[in-house]
């Protein structure tokens, strides 16, 4: 889910009830953080991504990024295996992220499209990212 601060109205009544029920020795954990610092390890620089400004003010280290990936230069790409678009990820009604990896910003790109349809900290508005579906529920 996202930060439960950023959460309004009966979405964050909701979630502050669950966590109350759950209490202190059984913890809501929110995974969006894991995406969030992969992310900011993939950002080149400190600056906010458009992609996914938030990362920038999460108080991940400074500097503390990955240098050179091999998608740089533009001579090495990667993509979902043809045969996996064959399974049930291609026919899945709420769809997927089957991106051509070719630059830093493609993976950057793939890694806010799979944090905004998972547990991430943004929704694309594209997609219901699977908290919001968890409170239709």
């Amino acid at each position: 889910m996202p930060p439960i601060e950023d959460l309004s109205g009966s979405d964050k009544e909701t979630m502050e009830a669950i966590q109350k029920a759950r209490g202190s020795s059984n913890p809501v954990y929110r995974v969006g953080l894991i995406y969030a610092r992969v992310f900011w390890l993939l950002q080149p620089d400190d600056r906010p991504n458009s992609r996914w400004p938030q990362v920038a003010k999460a108080g991940f280290t400074p500097g503390s990024h990955i240098p050179a990936l091999p998608v740089d230069d533009g001579k090495l790409t990667f993509q979902v295996d043809p045969e996996q678009e064959k399974g049930w990820n291609a026919r899945n009604d709420r769809g997927g992220v089957f991106l051509k990896i070719d630059s830093r910003d493609a993976v950057l790109k793939v890694v806010a499209a799979i944090a905004a349809q998972g547990e991430g900290l943004i929704s694309s508005g594209e997609l219901r990212s699977h908290f919001e579906t968890f409170l239709d529920i």
